[in-house]
């Protein structure tokens, strides 16, 4: 059997090692999604519980390239959803398309091929509450069809209450963790903290939690089978508090405390408030190994001169406090900039990613001494 996910484009390659560690499956990269061997349903039911990464799982029935939108519908209408529909069961079609073809209209005539190709009884449909979701993925000139087993986007937080100006998704701050090299037992900083969510991915990530713990019943899985939710939450372990949480502003550390606290994994942050240049009155020389953030970007409505100057300072706390072996990743639009201020501190650009936030392109920039 086959499986897909799909995911923000740009971390394709954290999305792949995920279900490789999650699932023990290799998978194939594509522009914004990926593809998978899998023997077993409960694989599937496992990657969305856990997996950090990605939007949406998907049991992947069939793939084509396609000229006209009629042959969509035509291979919509031959799939074989005798495993997944029967007379008890209602359905519905989402289509998600990165090309001219309308996701309103597609979904709409993909849902009547379906039940007109049906024999022996007469499909029920519930567009509010379905049994089973048929998913339709347009790519270019290429479409995927398939069964969703997440039935939300699973990128989105339910931790994220609180926030703040400039927040990056979920998805693309664990991202930048894992770009980071961070590992178990590392001391990550975020001086920047904003609403949390890069330490609040790092710690869920370090303590093997489930970004989805509080919310096991919202997945549209548990509909098509019984997955062992229990046991994957015994392989939650305890961290030793290594992951902190600066900011200077004092409502940017209550958000974050609060999200960390929804979440679930608040005891395994230190949230502090604390500009970026008393860093090094708070951690000892070369005793970080990560640093992740996110740093003010310079647009026409900010003060460049004071931006750099907060760039000026966090390279210099940075090479303070960074061990020898450690690295940052900085999220921004100003790689130029930034990469002018590591240098005069003696940091080397190791790695460059871009990344899309909806129509928004950022950059993760990784640093090494």
């Amino acid at each position: 059997m086959k499986g897909m996910v799909l995911c923000d484009r740009g971390i394709e390659d954290i999305v792949k090692s995920d279900i490789k560690e999650i699932i023990g499956r290799e998978s194939k990269l594509f522009s914004g999604f990926l593809v998978f061997n899998f023997e077993d349903n409960e694989e599937l039911c496992r990657l969305a519980y856990l997996c950090q990464s990605i939007r949406k799982v998907l049991v992947l029935l069939d793939d084509f390239k396609f000229q006209t939108q009629e042959y969509i519908i035509t291979r919509a209408g031959k799939l074989r959803l005798g495993e997944w529909l029967d007379k008890e069961k209602s359905f519905k079609v989402e289509a998600l398309a990165h090309s001219d073809i309308n996701s309103g209209d597609l979904k709409g005539r993909i849902g009547k091929s379906i039940i007109d190709n049906i024999k022996g009884h007469k499909q029920r449909v519930n567009l509010d509450n379905p049994d089973v979701v048929v998913f339709a993925f347009i790519n270019k000139n290429r479409a995927f069809l398939g069964i969703d087993f997440s039935g939300k986007d699973i990128g989105k937080r339910e931790y994220r209450i609180f926030s703040a100006p400039k927040n990056i998704k979920s998805t693309i701050a664990y991202a930048m963790t894992r770009l980071s090299g961070f590992k178990r037992g590392d001391t990550l900083v975020d001086p920047f903290c904003l609403s949390g969510s890069v330490v609040i991915e790092a710690a869920l990530y370090e303590n093997s939690f489930s970004p989805h713990y509080f919310d096991k019943n919202s997945f549209l899985f548990n509909k098509l089978l019984r997955f062992d939710f229990e046991k994957a939450d015994k392989e939650t372990t305890k961290s030793k508090g290594s992951i902190f949480g600066l900011d200077e502003q004092f409502r940017n550390i209550d958000s974050s405390r609060k999200n960390a606290k929804i979440a679930g994994i608040n005891k395994a942050i230190n949230f502090s408030r604390l500009n970026v240049e008393w860093l090094d009155t708070k951690f000892e020389k070369g005793s970080v190994d990560r640093v992740v953030t996110c740093m003010p970007n310079i647009t026409r409505y900010s003060n460049e001169k004071e931006i750099l100057k907060i760039y000026r300072e966090f390279f210099y706390q940075a090479a303070f406090v960074l061990s020898k072996k450690g690295s940052i990743v900085i999220c921004t639009t100003n790689t130029k900039k930034i990469a002018e201020e590591a240098k005069k501190n003696k940091f080397k650009l190791d790695a460059k990613k871009e990344v899309w936030q909806g129509k928004q392109k950022l950059a993760l920039v990784k640093f090494v001494k």
